[in-house]
């Protein structure tokens, strides 16, 4: 159970990703490939899904402090360029 968990977080590492989580659940924890390889998926998918509900709120709240505001503004300018929309 310790190798499934182990191998889930790994894989949520944004450098090691499933590069790392696959051989540490197979070589560290004995999984079979199948196992390690959905383990990682999962644990490297489920992030995704709070990032893309939780952006916006914390952009927003982060845009009410004054030392963040400047980088916000300056974020906000590049991503609403024609050139960032059209794609």
């Amino acid at each position: 159970m310790i190798g499934y968990l182990v191998t889930f977080i790994v894989s949520m590492i944004p450098i090691i990703e499933l590069r790392g989580a696959i051989p540490v659940g197979v070589l560290s924890f004995h999984l079979s490939y199948f196992e390690a390889f959905i383990i990682s998926f999962i644990g490297n998918i489920l992030p995704v899904y709070f990032i893309v509900k939780f952006i916006r709120p914390i952009f927003n709240l982060l845009r009410k402090n004054k030392n963040y505001k400047k980088n916000y503004r300056l974020g906000d300018r590049k991503s609403n360029k024609e050139d960032f929309r059209k794609y």
